[in-house]
């Protein structure tokens, strides 16, 4: 009797040892996931939404100088992800883009929209993309007492870098040519440096 609860409680034993070993496993699959890890992609989807300071230049070659200013500019973008057997690592979606500002006369207000195309480098810790549409631009200056009301073609190239999770830093250089349809005022161009914050979602379930 004495020798089967002696083997009863051994085997107890073991199996209790066991279940506490399997229970603070820490083996590479089981260990938690790094915060500073880059977005996973789970869809063949993607969105992203972003807030940018803006330095902003305004020139026309013969009517007058270069108008100087900051502003605030918001960004959105959808689309999807191509080339699923190298890991999704392409982007092609729409944007849609509003910017506002100050100025000495009313204010800078603008709405962009198109096309972005861009790709996931490193697991999508570093995304290039270039962006080509056109703009609605209320500038915040005035020429011959009127104020300048444009519209025109954009493009913007830059580069966004996943700190960790999709939240990161987005860096860009846009151009964009205008024209003035009510002062019938046409090369007039815009050289906009963004530098902000982007957060980009890959995990859409549409």
């Amino acid at each position: 009797m004495k020798k089967c609860f002696a083997i009863f409680m051994f085997l107890f034993s073991l199996s209790t040892a066991n279940d506490a070993i399997e229970q603070f496993d820490i083996s590479p699959q089981n260990q938690p996931k790094s915060k500073f890890l880059p977005a996973q992609v789970n869809s063949p989807y993607y969105a992203s939404f972003g807030v940018h300071f803006s330095y902003a230049n305004f020139t026309h070659p013969q009517l007058f100088n270069v108008h100087s200013l900051n502003s605030l500019i918001f960004t959105l973008d959808m689309g999807w992800l191509l080339n699923e057997e190298k890991g999704y690592d392409t982007l092609i979606g729409l944007y849609l883009d509003g910017a506002a500002g100050g100025g000495k006369s009313n204010a800078l207000y603008g709405l962009f929209g198109g096309v972005k195309i861009g790709g996931r480098l490193w697991d999508g810790r570093v995304i290039p993309f270039l962006k080509l549409g056109m703009k609605l631009t209320h500038f915040p200056f005035e020429y011959q007492n009127r104020q300048f009301n444009t519209y025109g073609l954009d493009a913007e190239v830059g580069a966004f870098f996943d700190v960790g999770q999709g939240y990161g830093i987005n860096l860009s250089y846009r151009y964009g040519y205008n024209y003035a349809y009510q002062l019938k005022l046409n090369n007039i161009h815009t050289s906009v440096v963004m530098l902000g914050f982007s957060f980009y979602d890959f995990s859409l379930g549409w």
